[in-house]
């Protein structure tokens, strides 16, 4: 009841994404409690992500983060105050592992956070929020060294605790040498009618994302902001060059994107059973409805285990 679930898996395409729920891992409290993650393109090769998740259930929510790096800058204008981080949980939870720890009251709002590795290497990350949170920061040792191996250094992790019942944990990161392409990030108000959904703006040097996970089966979704948007499904990326230009549009599965004159018709992924599974001859045999050829070339299978 406690392991987790593959729900989504886009490995191919310019966007590649990715969604794991394990809705029983705090049996008889939690509803929902998944992760979903964006690797979204920039130029040159390189990329950022998009992190997602969703809580629901419980009392008090805490979200845990940590990069390589030698130094954390933390966001500017925050009042810390020492923290007992061991008290977060029992033995063999991790907590007992954490010392130096401070805290602050964290407001609505983008704050940046920037884990500097080496001089060259950086790991930006905007982490993004609608209420106020408390920040705790506090260090532990890691294998983080890679001149001397094995050589145990201070690991600076970040949580963010939030009261329950519900929260989605937003934030986008990029690791990166030379500088981030990242400049900036927020979450976005939902235009009037629209709910159930997260909906985060991403600027960079190619322009701007919009990002939005939404719940599913919920009405369409659309963003106060940019009132050319609208989505009926679960996930979508939609890619804004310079004039808010459409430069190219993503959506999850089945369901419909729109940005003004301009939409794409998501197909659901084929489903069925499997029927016969030959080893020795490397055949699986299923009843799927499969889609002309073009459309699931290069896809992967996802095997999940349900009733005999």
């Amino acid at each position: 009841e406690r392991q987790g679930a593959l729900k989504l898996f886009a490995g191919r395409g310019k966007v590649l994404a990715g969604r794991v729920d394990a809705s029983g891992c705090y049996p008889g409290v939690t509803r929902e409690y998944a992760r979903m993650v964006f690797n979204i393109p920039l130029t040159g090769g390189r990329q950022y992500l998009m992190d997602f998740f969703t809580v629901k259930g419980g009392a008090s929510h805490l979200w845990t983060f940590h990069a390589d790096g030698e130094s954390l800058e933390l966001p500017a204008g925050l009042s810390m105050e020492a923290f007992d981080a061991k008290a977060l949980g029992g033995k063999g939870t991790g907590a007992e592992w954490l010392a130096e720890g401070h805290s602050a009251r964290l407001p609505a709002g983008s704050h940046r956070l920037t884990w500097q590795f080496d001089p060259d290497t950086v790991t930006t990350a905007y982490y993004l929020t609608s209420t106020p949170q408390e920040l705790i920061h506090a260090v532990a040792p890691g294998l983080r060294d890679p001149k001397t191996p094995y050589l145990k250094v201070p690991l600076h992790i970040v949580m963010a605790r939030a009261a329950g019942p519900e929260n989605v944990f937003a934030m986008a990161l990029e690791t990166s040498q030379g500088g981030s392409r990242l400049s900036g990030a927020l979450r976005l108000p939902l235009a009037k009618g629209s709910r159930g959904a997260c909906a985060v703006k991403v600027e960079h040097g190619e322009g701007l994302d919009l990002v939005v996970l939404a719940e599913e089966g919920t009405a369409p979704v659309r963003i106060k902001d940019f009132p050319s948007f609208e989505l009926t499904g679960r996930s979508a990326v939609v890619r804004l060059a310079t004039g808010n230009r459409v430069e190219s549009l993503w959506l999850e599965g089945a369901g419909r994107l729109a940005y003004g004159e301009l939409h794409l018709e998501g197909l659901a992924p084929p489903s069925g059973k499997i029927l016969l599974v030959d080893a020795a001859r490397h055949r699986l045999v299923s009843d799927l409805a499969i889609l002309p050829p073009a459309a699931v070339t290069g896809e992967r299978l996802l095997v999940v285990e349900g009733e005999k």
